[in-house]
């Protein structure tokens, strides 16, 4: 990434050092996105909940996590020899049977199936 990364570096005025370095707190993130459960259904192997989830918070509000995407989005087009920017989008949903109430649940006629329906815009780059 360029010089304005939002993760920033230790330095020796930054107060007491850190207990727990980037990479198991993104790890632990990632875990829980993988897998689905809750923050406080982390492992003991990875931080206490807290500061985990602390993270995750401060690097949606500063925007890192749409920086990231951004960043790694246009060096895979740079890399397949396409422009930075999609040009075209290709529109995608998916039902997935789920057993959760609330306002987002709801039948698909279609395909028969009760639950929920995710809508999503996807690239025309191909990954197979």
């Amino acid at each position: 990434m360029g010089a304005n990364c939002a993760i920033p570096a230790q330095t020796e005025f930054d107060g007491c050092p850190r207990r727990h370095g980037w990479r198991v707190i993104l790890n632990a993130m990632f875990y829980v996105v993988k897998n689905g459960c809750v923050w406080r259904a982390l492992p003991h192997d990875f931080p206490a909940w807290q500061t985990v989830y602390h993270y995750f918070r401060l690097f949606r509000q500063n925007g890192l996590w749409e920086q990231l995407n951004t960043e790694i989005r246009e060096s895979v087009r740079k890399k397949e020899g396409r422009e930075p920017q999609a040009s075209a989008m290709i529109a995608d949903s998916q039902s997935a049977k789920s057993a959760e109430g609330g306002e987002n649940r709801g039948f698909d006629g279609g395909k028969l199936v009760s639950g929920r329906k995710r809508n999503l815009l996807v690239d025309t780059l191909v990954w197979w």
